[in-house]
């Protein structure tokens, strides 16, 4: 069983209900760009910047919750910032009583990173939409609009969150 958890690609650590580190493989580790001896004993949250809210955690830590999802930026020792996908379980004992949390974590860095170019691109995308003087627009399959430029709101006399929606035949007539 611990060959599992040292050899696991996933990140694993162990936590008390406080949310200190017990415990982790060194996927974990490498994960934060730090080593094993750095990150016992330290709060998971001691790193994860003020921005991101953990009250969600909170509740699988102190047993009020038995497991939860969560994304989250935390900073590496080198200043650089790492997003992690987490999974929080709560491990209790036969009785019931909360004993530690377990918490496995892939990075999502990249896949985050991505998202946030592709928002911006579209975003781009839309301001030179938005600007031409051309009508605009896009419907689905069963002419449904699914998006009109300003120059098509203004023409028709009508805001895009009247149009979205609504079929082509519904607007034009």
């Amino acid at each position: 069983m611990m060959a599992i958890f040292e050899n696991s690609l996933q990140g694993i650590a162990l936590l008390d209900t406080k949310g200190r580190i017990l415990k982790l493989n060194p996927a974990f580790a490498r994960t934060l760009g730090r080593t094993a001896d750095d990150l016992v004993g330290k709060f998971l949250f001691s790193m994860i910047p003020v921005a991101n809210d953990s009250s969600d955690i909170q509740g699988v830590l102190n047993g009020q919750k038995d497991t939860t999802a969560a994304t989250k930026g935390f900073m590496r020792e080198d200043g650089s910032e790492v997003w992690i996908d987490m999974v929080f379980n709560m491990l209790r004992d036969e009785s019931g009583k909360p004993q530690c949390t377990m918490v496995t974590t892939q990075d999502v860095t990249k896949k985050v990173h991505l998202e946030a170019e592709l928002k911006e691109s579209e975003e781009r995308f839309l301001k030179i939409l938005n600007v031409l003087p051309q009508f605009v627009s896009y419907t689905d399959k069963d002419l449904v609009y699914r998006f009109v430029n300003r120059t098509y709101e203004e023409f028709f006399d009508t805001p895009a969150a009247d149009i979205l929606g609504r079929k082509l035949p519904d607007v034009i007539g």
